[in-house]
């Protein structure tokens, strides 16, 4: 993509509790939120809310490590080499 994408971004905080009850709200959250995953999602797919994948991936890369590609990794430790110091 070249030039400006004309894109904008927004953040707010709202006290919901100006407005209706905590619980009510998180309970009416967790609702919408039970109804949107229980949808069919489109072939062998699954339904993701907003942020879950990237948890997912959180998940399996502190439990499985990060994956590096062994170019990278042999690039770092020509670079140790040359500034004695240690190896991958």
């Amino acid at each position: 993509m070249s030039g400006p994408s004309n894109t904008g971004h927004m953040f707010c905080a709202i006290n919901i509790s100006h407005f209706m009850d905590e619980d009510l709200f998180k309970n009416n959250i967790d609702l919408i939120i039970d109804r949107i995953k229980n949808l069919t999602p489109i072939g062998d797919n699954k339904v993701y809310m907003p942020g879950e994948i990237e948890s997912d991936l959180d998940d399996s890369r502190k439990k499985n490590g990060i994956p590096v590609d062994y170019n990278i990794i042999n690039q770092l430790n020509e670079l140790a080499v040359r500034y004695k110091t240690q190896k991958l």
